[in-house]
């Protein structure tokens, strides 16, 4: 009788130690594909910042020195300045949107490493 106690006991610490191990191996398997993401996900937010900011200084230049004489009449000032305001609009959101990322991965690195 007791070496059936002893055989339940070892095999329900043995299914319990499995469950944990597979829980935390998950966890940690879902933590790293979701960095993956985050990584694509900052790798193209950061291009097209990059794009962004170009179209930017094309229009910042533009606006610097408005067109005389028929030109002028080609070029609309309002839209670009709205153009302007809304490509610094997403370039903030980007930011932000990178900040939380890294602002998330640093606190998962101090718990990690305590």
């Amino acid at each position: 009788m007791l070496k059936i106690l002893v055989y339940n006991s070892w095999l329900v610490f043995t299914k319990h130690r499995l469950l944990q191990d597979s829980w935390f191996r998950m966890k940690h398997r879902t933590r790293l594909e979701r960095e993956q993401r985050e990584d694509e996900e900052i790798k193209q937010m950061n291009k097209q910042t990059a794009e962004d900011r170009v179209r930017l200084s094309m229009i910042e230049a533009k606006l610097s020195n408005p067109p005389s004489g028929e030109d002028a009449e080609f070029e609309d000032l309002d839209a670009l300045k709205g153009e302007r305001d809304e490509i610094l609009e997403k370039i903030s959101q980007r930011e932000s949107r990178i900040s939380d990322i890294n602002k998330r991965r640093s606190v998962t690195l101090a718990i990690v490493a305590n």
